[in-house]
Order: C-alpha cells, then structure tokens, then sequence
C-alpha cells in the first residue's frame, strides 16, 4: 500500500512540475514575442529611429568606416535590412486586438512612411546618427 501512495505521489509531483514549466515557458514566449515586439513598435512610432534591440553594432561600425568597397556595401544592406524589419512590424500591428480599426490604419500608415524614409537614407550615418 505505501508503494502505491509513494508512486501516486510521485505522479502528482511529476505533474506538479510539468504544470510550473509550462506556465514558465508561456510567460517567457510571451515575453519574447509580445512585449518586446510591443516595445519596439512605441520606440519606432514615437522617434522614428531604429531600435537598439535592431542595431548591429559591429557591422555598423565597418560599415561608417567606408575605406573599403566592402563597407560601402554593408552600409546599404544595413539601411535595407532596417527598412525590412520595419516593415515586418506591419502584420503584427494587423494583428492587434487592443487597437481599433482606425488606430491600426493610423500605425500602419506612420509605420510604411517610416519605411520610405528609412529606405531613402543614402548612409547609414542618416539613418541611426
């Protein structure tokens, strides 16, 4: 009989775990592809600047140093990777349910106005100062 109680309680606490996990784990996606997708979003609509999260230091820094054609190069596909990735912020405003219609069409708009402005840079010197 105490063998049985022992394995039933060792079940519960299996289960007891796997149930801690799980919620972990949804806070932590949560976390990671919500909020930080939200805090991009405000960053971007409110300076219009490219987020920190976004930036790629090193790459930036070969880029601006433009003494070879390498960085020249780089510069551009920085300036349009920038561009993409705002863009990429289009269908997650769509997908809002906190936002009304004509918010959303309001975000949306500012949001591909951004993107003509960001893809128009010339340098990146323009586009993250």
């Amino acid at each position: 009989m105490g063998k049985v109680l022992f394995q039933i309680a060792l079940f519960a606490g299996g289960l007891l775990l796997i149930a801690f996990f799980v919620k972990w784990y949804t806070a932590f996606c949560y976390r990671l592809i919500v909020t930080r997708k939200d805090d991009v979003l405000e960053g971007v609509l409110s300076t219009r600047e490219v987020p920190r999260a976004w930036r790629r230091k090193s790459m930036e820094r070969i880029a601006l140093a433009r003494c070879n054609p390498l960085g020249r190069i780089m510069e551009r596909l920085l300036v349009r990777a920038y561009a993409r990735r705002v863009k990429k912020l289009i269908p997650f405003v769509s997908a809002n349910r906190r936002a009304n219609a004509e918010q959303k069409r309001a975000d949306i708009d500012t949001i591909k106005d951004i993107r003509r402005e960001w893809r128009a840079c010339r340098t990146l010197e323009e586009l993250v100062g």
